[in-house]
């Protein structure tokens, strides 16, 4: 069952992308909501060995709608966005 989560995420409700630190409802201007998941798949060439606490680690995740790369993904944002910017230069 574990293996399950290693290769497909967990399930997180999209509207985590839309609740601002201080205030515990989603911001109504995201568009988001309660309803709908999103994956959170482990990228595991990210994982990391925390210094600071022998025998843990750290893994990124990237955030996947229906199989595909989800659009308010930070990382998925970051990545498009640098790939921009190397065409341009």
């Amino acid at each position: 069952m574990l293996s399950h989560y290693f290769e497909h995420g967990v399930g997180i409700s999209a509207g985590q992308q839309g609740l601002p630190v201080m205030y515990d409802a989603v911001v109504p201007e995201t568009g988001l909501g309660p309803v709908g998941e999103i994956r959170l798949v482990p990228d595991w060439s990210s994982l990391t060995p925390l210094p600071y606490s022998p025998g843990h680690a750290r893994v990124m995740g990237n955030m996947v709608h229906h199989g595909q790369p989800w659009a308010l993904c930070p990382r998925n944002f970051l990545g498009n966005y640098t790939l921009a910017l190397a065409i341009q230069i």
